[in-house]
């Protein structure tokens, strides 16, 4: 199918490839992939091999190629001017309850009739970026629909976002446990504190994977997030954020505001999830938890490489011996967010490195022998699609 000169680099499955969040070959640059192809990002995670998914992953791809060619065409959105306020003489910012109202309201409407966000778990969603004015008095939000979280990270990292998307928490469960406790198919509400600047002023966002806390909003067979019960939780959470991101508060110091938030009278806690304190608790076999990542790892190498894994706190900082990939080989490992991993030569000089974050997705590649400098240099950015 391929020539000599056009050889993507395959997953290790063997079947699907690597491909960064715009669906382009991370080797061939401009050679994007639609269809059951583009199904590297959610290979048995979601529906993206299936023409109920994927018809939502090629829209994704014209969208992604709209605003990169043209840089006139954007993705459909709605504005949601001066939400927060401030100025000298006032000692607290002004919030618009109307528009933090609206927000709330466009993002359960959204959940309730959006199709891609459901039928692309994990993978599509609904998202707010809030951006601020130069001299950071006014926020500005922008309502942003079916996206590939992915894609939408790497564009807007570094300010303050909030993503709205379904997600399983333990995805393996008889109907009578799914009837006693729930589906656990879940909306996943994640907020990611920032600069509205976009660290603008600090020469960009700082590097490595960004704090984040998660609200889970759960399901039962007669949901419907229209439901005036997950409004008002869904405003606290907004108007608290839209706050924080104006005023430029750090991750230590947010506003938690009410420390649970009712539902039928459930409890829905804030899940935090950060360098400093982890939320994901591990399940076992096939469920997955929020955190999981399917990392495939893929041996470019003439040699065996060696695997090490280094878990995050607060388990002990130190490095354990994994598992052997031979030559042109691959393996696929059951990983978390904010793991590292990195692979060993033969002489145990490192060969590269890859922090699991989960902006990047729940099914991530570590390409060992892959070098995006060398990539750099055979085809050149001017020679890319814009």
């Amino acid at each position: 199918m391929y020539s000599a000169t056009v050889k993507p680099i395959l997953q290790a499955n063997g079947r699907f490839p690597v491909l960064n969040e715009n669906y382009e070959s991370i080797n061939n640059p401009n050679l994007f992939y639609a269809g059951n192809l583009a199904h590297s990002h959610d290979f048995k995670r979601s529906a993206g091999g299936f023409i109920h998914g994927f018809r939502y992953t090629a829209r994704a791809l014209v969208r992604i190629l709209g605003e990169r060619r043209t840089q006139i065409e954007q993705w459909p959105h709605v504005e949601f001017p001066s939400i927060v306020s401030r100025s000298l003489s006032k000692a607290k910012p002004e919030i618009n309850a109307a528009h933090i109202a609206a927000l709330a309201k466009q993002a359960m409407e959204r959940l309730n009739v959006g199709s891609a966000a459901y039928q692309m778990v994990h993978v599509l969603g609904d998202a707010v970026v809030f951006q601020c004015d130069k001299r950071q008095e006014r926020l500005n939000a922008t309502y942003f629909e079916e996206l590939p979280l992915k894609y939408f990270h790497q564009k807007f990292r570094g300010y303050p976002r909030i993503t709205f998307s379904f997600g399983y928490f333990g995805q393996a469960r008889p109907f009578d446990q799914s009837i006693q406790t729930g589906t656990k198919f879940e909306a996943f509400v994640w907020s990611f504190p920032g600069d509205c600047t976009g660290g603008k002023q600090r020469n960009g966002p700082p590097p490595g994977p960004e704090d984040r806390e998660l609200f889970r909003f759960e399901e039962s067979l007669s949901t419907q997030w229209t439901e005036a019960a997950f409004l008002p939780d869904l405003e606290v959470i907004l108007a608290k954020r839209a706050v924080d991101s104006l005023k430029g508060v750090h991750w230590e110091k947010l506003s938690w505001g009410p420390p649970t938030f009712s539902k039928h009278g459930d409890k829905i806690t804030p899940l935090l999830a950060s360098a400093s304190h982890l939320g994901f608790a591990i399940a076992a076999g096939k469920e997955f938890e929020a955190g999981e990542v399917n990392l495939w790892v893929r041996n470019l190498k003439k040699s065996n490489v060696y695997l090490q894994r280094m878990a995050p706190p607060p388990a002990d900082q130190e490095w354990e011996n994994h598992t052997i990939v031979h030559p042109s080989g691959g393996t696929k490992l059951e990983s978390w967010h904010l793991d590292i991993w990195r692979a060993l030569g033969e002489d145990d000089a490192v060969l590269g490195q890859h922090e699991v974050d989960l902006s990047n997705g729940i099914v991530q590649d570590f390409v060992v022998g892959f070098s995006e400098e060398e990539l750099r240099q055979s085809c050149p950015q001017e020679d890319r699609i814009p």
